[in-house]
């Protein structure tokens, strides 16, 4: 390596090729524009305000990432950071990330032998294992655009742009995201060596597949949980004269001080009566939930492992696992 003469570590174990360990790489004597960022303090904070997502919301992010002028990422994003509080589909992901950051890079010199040197600082490096997230993330959310910088100590930095104010179509950064305004980084002179992407330019990620199975799971849950409060705590009614003020007064009292559940008042001239719907203990709703887990499973792993069925096994759980070491090599 060329600049191998210029590259120092504190402590290293020459013989410990785990990612992600602690250990400081600095650059000495690189004479460079690029030592401070340039571009990611340019992006504007944003506050957002989270509302309820269906697919209308998932359709209207896709349609705004397809327009000829100026297609705008922040609300495909926004709704992957939502379905990203999903347990399971976090969970995937993980597991699916960790196991691949823990393989060990290895450089090899012209001749095909191993540089032990060069391979131990690239794997003790703290740069690294960011470096590898965030290429490893293009794959679930479409697109990694990140900027390289020093700080004062002389420590290499790794600062992600944030992706909803990056257009990996035409290679565009939006300070606001709501602006028009537009920077080309694939035309700056810092792109390819200050300025790194990964990704594929039509490509929306693994994620995007998973974003139905999140959202009717979601549904799914937030309805079996009004059944077993209606099965649980039925609503009350009362019949008294709605014409006397003081009758009503009387009634609304005496319903607020018997509890929590849901209460209302009719008048004696009046009836009510329950709507018979399909008896059920939730078995709908939880076949719903385990095709939705069942789907991201295969998805994110490529086979519906054990921890996500009823009944597992050991055989199946080493398929499942060998399934998933397949995508990860």
């Amino acid at each position: 390596m060329a600049h191998a003469k210029n590259l120092t570590t504190n402590n290293m174990l020459k013989h410990n090729a785990r990612i992600g360990k602690v250990t400081q790489v600095s650059l000495a004597n690189v004479k460079t524009n690029a030592e401070k960022p340039r571009y990611s303090p340019t992006i504007v904070p944003k506050a957002v305000a989270r509302i309820r997502q269906d697919i209308k919301s998932w359709n209207r992010a896709l349609q705004l990432t397809k327009i000829e002028d100026n297609p705008k990422w922040y609300l495909y994003h926004q709704l992957l950071d939502e379905i990203g509080l999903d347990a399971l589909l976090t969970s995937q992901y993980k597991n699916r990330l960790l196991k691949a950051l823990k393989e060990p890079i290895i450089l090899k010199k012209p001749n095909g032998e191993v540089d032990q040197e060069q391979t131990n600082i690239l794997n003790n490096a703290v740069f690294t294992n960011d470096i590898n997230t965030h290429i490893l993330d293009s794959i679930y959310k479409a697109h990694s655009l990140i900027e390289l910088s020093f700080n004062d100590e002389g420590v290499l930095q790794i600062e992600l742009i944030p992706r909803a104010n990056v257009d990996p179509k035409f290679g565009a950064v939006y300070p606001d995201y709501t602006d028009d305004k537009k920077i080309l980084s694939r035309e700056t002179t810092e792109y390819g060596t200050w300025l790194l992407e990964f990704g594929k330019k039509n490509d929306y990620g693994l994620f995007n597949a998973a974003i139905p199975h999140v959202l009717f799971k979601r549904f799914a849950q937030s309805t079996w949980s009004e059944l077993c409060e209606i099965y649980g705590i039925p609503p009350r009614y009362m019949k008294t004269n709605t014409q006397d003020p003081t009758m009503v007064k009387r009634a609304e009292k005496m319903m607020t001080d018997m509890g929590a559940a849901a209460w209302f008042i009719i008048d004696e001239s009046e009836s009510f009566e329950f709507a018979k719907g399909v008896s059920t203990s939730g078995d709908v709703y939880k076949n719903l939930i385990n095709l939705c887990n069942n789907e991201m499973s295969l998805l994110m792993s490529g086979a519906v492992i054990g921890q996500d069925t009823q009944n597992g096994s050991r055989s199946k759980d080493e398929s499942a696992q060998d399934m998933l070491q397949t995508l990860i090599d």
